[in-house]
């Protein structure tokens, strides 16, 4: 069956699996050797079992017409559902999804296991590259790699890019976009102000490979995005600014209460200064600011008793009159 599939595309060997089967469960007679004859000799029980994993196999292999499968591991000669071998330097880690070799050569990951991965007929990360449009060609004129669409004759995955900005999804085996919620607190100006404001936040997100599923806006938006990151529908909150995610200290704990959830809250130019925001006094690291390079919310230590004081460098306080979102 390998070499059958290293004949032809994914689509073309489901219908090639298809027909085998209905000949060899059908009651035609058939030449002895054939796929469909040594189909018909496996127990039924077998037979369901072979169906789901060929199935399962078939369903993650789904290419271009043109995108023919290789039929074995180019590093370690692994046929197409083998193991690859202890030493191969193309094999992904399924914990992570980066090359198994990395994970032993990285202090930081190094010791965990990485299990067993299986050749699937193609290389690591191709597949979600050219689902996710993250090619990259060699641009003679510039001298340097620029991106551009996989129909480009010549254009290669940029893993790079895979790496930094997609998520490994260990339970499928495959590399996803990371989801985000954009939010706003609720501010003058009206719907048109609200729109632009949504507009730059989820121009980052298509800079930065982040699928966007909800925008939302104000008090009621903000319970509402908390629980997209709690029910799991997003693992991001993305925010055009600092201010527009809230004044002070409401900032620290709106960052605090995503990131116990699991999520964490990114956007354009804004930046955590140290540690993890607002967390719990049982496990607290402070941090000193949130900016995004130029306007600075407000920034606040735990004393002792787990009081917030105000570092003697930081801005005034917003105006009480304003208003809050």
């Amino acid at each position: 069956m390998t070499e059958t599939l290293r004949r032809r595309s994914a689509d073309a060997a489901c219908t090639w699996f298809d027909q085998v089967r209905a000949a060899g469960e059908s009651d035609k007679p058939l030449p002895p050797g054939s796929a469909a004859a040594a189909w018909r000799r496996i127990p039924e029980d077998v037979r369901e079992m072979t169906t789901a994993v060929v199935e399962d196999l078939l369903e993650a292999l789904t290419v271009g017409d043109d995108e023919l499968l290789r039929g074995s591991c180019p590093a370690c000669d692994a046929g197409i559902g083998g193991t690859h071998a202890d030493d191969c330097d193309l094999a992904e880690c399924l914990a992570t999804g980066r090359k198994r070799m990395w994970c032993r050569a990285l202090a930081d990951s190094a010791g965990h296991d990485c299990g067993q991965a299986t050749w699937t007929g193609e290389w690591p990360g191709h597949r979600e590259c050219r689902e996710f449009g993250w090619h990259i060609q060699w641009d003679q004129g510039a001298g340097r790699w620029v991106p551009c669409s996989p129909d480009v004759e010549g254009s290669g995955p940029n893993l790079t890019r895979l790496y930094e900005q997609a998520r490994w999804d260990a339970g499928r085996r495959r590399w996803v976009r990371r989801r985000a919620v954009l939010f706003a607190r609720a501010v003058r100006g009206g719907r048109a102000t609200v729109e632009e404001l949504a507009r730059v936040a989820a121009r980052w997100c298509d800079e930065q490979g982040i699928e966007a599923v909800a925008s939302r806006v104000g008090s009621r938006g903000w319970r509402e995005t908390v629980a997209d990151v709690e029910d799991g529908a997003a693992e991001l909150v993305v925010v055009p600014s600092v201010e527009r995610l809230g004044w002070g200290k409401q900032v620290f704990e709106r960052i605090a209460a995503v990131r116990r959830l699991g999520g964490d809250v990114a956007g354009p130019g804004l930046h955590v200064d140290e540690g993890r925001a607002g967390r719990r006094d049982d496990d607290r690291q402070n941090v000193r600011g949130v900016h995004d390079g130029g306007r600075e919310a407000q920034r606040v230590r735990r004393g002792a008793g787990g009081a917030a004081e105000p570092l003697r460098d930081a801005p005034p306080r917003p105006d009480a009159g304003a208003r809050r979102g």
